[in-house]
């Protein structure tokens, strides 16, 4: 990963050195203290450490060939949060994502990104990650100003659920189209009347296009 890489990886080290770190305890309390608070400690680190070497990989393998940044253009404020996601979540899907975003980070092209991304990218369920990407595929029913009624969203995203083997259902769609809906992934008419649509945001398409492989 060449030195933009390098400083990723500098980052993360540093990171993980500085956490967990335990005051001094007396004999007496050293076995609770080691039930109570360090065994917890070492393996919310383990996995901590389980999960940032899984995305690592995933980044080394997207970069492949790509030529990297200069180390001195790597913005710290936009890295960290990103290494702190790939440090606390385990969840398979989303480690696909903070390995994309690492790897854009360290070949330059990641470009409209904004901070609060992360925060909406970690409330996301894996059921919420399905259905944003379906939505914001290519044959989507839903755009920008192109609203579609709930029951033709829900079908939609059934059919291609089924289709790739995920198999959700219309319950769970109408939960996950709420709660992207109060995340403003998508958006519903300001004078709506009778059957609920939606569109797309723009905030939504440029989630998806930044932490989507181009």
């Amino acid at each position: 990963m060449a030195v933009a890489a390098d400083l990723i990886l500098q980052m993360f080290n540093d990171m993980r050195q500085a956490q967990l770190a335990l005051p001094g305890v007396t004999d007496a309390s050293k076995e609770l203290v080691n039930y109570l608070i360090s065994d917890p400690l070492r393996r919310a680190r383990q996995r901590r450490e389980t999960n940032s070497e899984a995305v690592m990989a995933l980044a080394r393998a997207k970069i492949g060939d790509q030529p990297t940044i200069p180390s001195d253009e790597i913005s710290e404020t936009n890295t960290r949060p990103i290494l702190e996601a790939t440090m606390d979540d385990d969840r398979k899907e989303f480690q696909e994502i903070w390995a994309c975003l690492l790897a854009k980070t360290a070949t330059g092209h990641l470009r409209g990104f904004r901070r609060e991304f992360i925060k909406t990218l970690r409330s996301f369920e894996p059921i919420d990650l399905l259905v944003f990407r379906y939505l914001y595929g290519v044959t989507s029913p839903v755009g920008p100003n192109k609203y579609c009624n709930i029951d033709g969203i829900i079908k939609f995203v059934e059919s291609a659920s089924h289709e790739s083997g995920a198999n959700i259902y219309r319950n769970e769609i109408e939960i996950s189209l709420s709660h992207l809906t109060s995340l403003n992934i998508f958006t519903k008419p300001s004078n709506s009347i009778g059957i609920e649509r939606l569109a797309s945001t723009a905030y939504g398409a440029q989630l998806y296009t930044t932490a989507h492989s181009n």
